[in-house]
């Protein structure tokens, strides 16, 4: 698998780019890898576009929303990418794929570069170092720990799960009806550690929802003072 790139003005190509994925970067999400697309090709064209306006054409919708989206409302990950391509002046716009066909043949003929220092690994670098969200949930190792497991067993999570990683479908009618409630939240939703977010918002399980709540009732005086904290590391649709 790889990624390709051309730079175009006045629809003239000016450079051309392809990389190949390293093993961790096959295993992103699929608006990871889009997103790490127009990292890798706005670094490779840095000197071209550096200070200009560019318009960036994807045949991926959800990428024109994340790339506006605050930091706080992806994944970690992305916030990464995101940070580096602050110092860009970028604008997506849609185009269907038919048209990508030279960032497309470079995708599929790209150069075998896996020995030089990866994007993810650049990623890692402290420069751009991102706590995670599962660090700092107010629950226990060992609730962690069974939330995951419980996140494993609930089939919906897991339908959930297998379209963040693999991508979502173009149209609401084409998801399962059980998990059509996590439409609208698609474009915010990634995995972490076993653990699916919407945000920064755990995404509960269905068989952990009904504990959860009781434990948020616990030791407080009423329902509505441990509403709001509770919502805020948490998500639970009706």
């Amino acid at each position: 698998m790889g990624l390709g790139a051309c730079l175009l003005q006045d629809g003239q190509p000016i450079a051309y780019a392809s990389h190949a994925l390293t093993d961790t970067e096959t295993r992103y999400t699929q608006i990871e890898k889009e997103l790490l697309a127009v990292m890798y090709a706005a670094t490779k064209f840095h000197h071209y576009i550096y200070g200009n306006e560019v318009m960036v054409e994807s045949d991926h919708k959800p990428l024109k929303a994340i790339i506006r989206k605050p930091l706080h409302q992806v994944s970690p990950r992305m916030q990464m990418m995101l940070l580096k391509l602050m110092k860009y002046n970028l604008c997506v716009t849609c185009v269907p794929g038919s048209k990508l066909y030279i960032a497309d043949t470079l995708s599929r003929a790209y150069v075998d570069d896996t020995s030089k220092e990866s994007i993810d690994s650049q990623l890692e670098g402290g420069q751009y170092r991102i706590h995670t969200v599962t660090q700092y949930l107010p629950a226990s190792t060992h609730r962690i720990q069974e939330l995951r497991e419980a996140t494993q067993s609930d089939h919906s999570l897991q339908l959930v799960h297998n379209h963040i990683v693999n991508g979502w479908p173009q149209h609401k009618s084409s998801l399962a009806p059980e998990i059509q409630a996590y439409w609208n939240l698609r474009g915010q939703m990634h995995v972490e550690e076993g653990l699916i977010y919407a945000g920064e918002q755990l995404i509960i399980p269905v068989a952990m929802r009904q504990e959860m709540l009781v434990t948020l009732h616990e030791g407080h005086a009423g329902s509505e003072k441990c509403k709001a904290p509770a919502s805020e590391i948490t998500y639970v649709l009706a």
